[in-house]
């Protein structure tokens, strides 16, 4: 048991080569902090780029299917207003030509 005590105090010196060994070729130096903190923001970056560019995309999808949804509508009221004798053959004629533009 004393052996062991004895050979404690001699394994906790450690040559300066192994205290520095942790750092893997940084040698102590801040690029490891810079280099980590720029990745960070990088990938923060594209994380947002895609929210962004999803919203952005389902607004569209969102728009595009009200505006042919509303076309659509507006030629079954024009059909509705023919078959119920409100308006006659020119005038759906000439309406239905400036609904299709």
């Amino acid at each position: 048991m004393n052996n062991l005590l004895a050979s404690f105090p001699a394994t906790m010196h450690a040559s300066t080569a192994d205290l520095n060994a942790w750092h893997h070729g940084w040698d102590g130096e801040w690029g490891h902090m810079f280099f980590g903190s720029a990745m960070m923001l990088i990938f923060w970056g594209v994380i947002a780029l895609l929210v962004v560019l999803t919203v952005r995309w389902a607004m569209k999808t969102r728009v595009s299917e009200t505006v042919s949804t509303g076309s659509e509508s507006a030629l079954h009221i024009l059909e509705q207003r023919f078959a119920s004798g409100d308006i006659d053959k020119a005038e759906f004629l000439e309406r239905k030509k400036l609904l299709s533009k």
